[in-house]
């Protein structure tokens, strides 16, 4: 779990409204759908080291006609699936976890009319401590490709992105933490209106008490 980890001393709630239900990740993000059916349980696990293994249905996308796209988006999700159940056969008792899935922006399956499919993955670490959050992009084009954000914005440079962080954090009166050097982002979604959030885990860019930093940084 590495760096996932070492949030798990402290209870995190999303800025921007989001919270953690008492039995499972339920989190609001910034320009995404509050609406159940487009919130797939992807796995969860009440307690996985008494082998009490709850596995709820996995957000696979309908095949339709494009069949080799939505294989390349389901291969996708089966990976991070397997990524997540190897980091919890490495914790020890008492750590549980919970993943689901958010819609973002999506394309229309049959022809992809939009091109671009973003899901937002949620993972929730529990022990007696406390919890921690993950939440992490993945953007599809027509053909199923993960989109880098440099893709959706050509000429936007690292100060350009820096500079928009920086704007509105200042306007939501987040405070942010010394960063040695502009990047762009590299962890996005896309949402129903087509606003492009960059993602920063909790202490990556802010106080742990602010949570999951969503900053709109431009438009698809």
């Amino acid at each position: 779990m590495n760096w996932k980890k070492a949030a798990a001393a402290a209870v995190f709630v999303l800025a921007l409204g989001g919270s953690i239900g008492a039995d499972a990740a339920t989190i609001s993000l910034p320009g995404l759908s509050g609406n159940p059916a487009e919130q797939s349980g992807a796995f969860r696990t009440d307690d996985y080291h008494l082998t009490r293994a709850y596995l709820k249905s996995p957000y696979l996308i309908a095949h339709g006609i494009n069949e080799n796209f939505a294989g390349y988006v389901n291969a996708a999700i089966a990976r991070e699936k397997r990524n997540f159940l190897d980091e919890l056969s490495r914790e020890p008792a008492g750590i549980t976890g919970i993943m689901t899935w958010n819609e973002g922006l999506i394309a229309n399956y049959y022809s992809n009319l939009q091109g671009i499919t973003s899901l937002v993955l949620i993972e929730e670490w529990k022990s007696a401590s406390g919890s921690s959050l993950f939440v992490k992009g993945l953007n599809f084009d027509a053909g199923g490709n993960l989109i880098p954000f440099k893709r959706l914005f050509p000429r936007m440079t690292a100060g350009d992105a820096e500079e928009r962080i920086q704007a509105y954090a200042s306007k939501a009166g987040i405070m942010l933490l010394p960063h040695r050097k502009a990047a762009l982002p590299t962890n996005y979604y896309v949402s129903k209106k087509g606003v492009v959030y960059a993602i920063y885990q909790p202490g990556e860019r802010t106080l742990y008490k602010y949570g999951v930093f969503c900053v709109p940084i431009g438009t698809v």
